[in-house]
């Protein structure tokens, strides 16, 4: 990735503050420490250069489906994850993965969401 785009990220997302409010109710300025804008122009293409190297790691484990001719085990989009697996020992395979990505990377899986 080009330096000054490195640079434009990075004082875009260092320097970010937030306030809530809530009825007619204004929270203090805070700093933002982590994650992506929600519904940001960038958030998409950002977790997806920040999570490519999970999905290349479930790639390569060769655990997986065919959809056609074509085989797949994880998709990424937006800021979401699919596993494809037809058994549940591969797919346990898979979340142990993920789980050991996260924890290398600080990332936190929202497993309410999961199904």
């Amino acid at each position: 990735m080009c330096p000054l785009t490195v640079r434009l990220l990075l004082n875009m997302y260092t320097t970010q503050k937030l306030q809530v409010k809530w009825n007619s109710n204004i929270s203090p300025k805070f700093d933002v420490t982590n994650g992506v804008r929600q519904g940001g122009v960038l958030s998409p293409l950002l977790f997806s250069v920040y999570i490519d190297e999970l999905l290349e790691k479930l790639k390569r484990n060769g655990i997986g489906c065919f959809i056609g001719h074509h085989f797949v085990g994880a998709l990424g989009y937006a800021d979401d994850i699919i596993l494809l697996c037809p058994t549940f020992s591969g797919l346990k395979k898979m979340i142990k993965i993920c789980e050991e990505y996260a924890e290398e990377h600080s990332i936190l899986f929202n497993g309410n969401k999961s199904k």
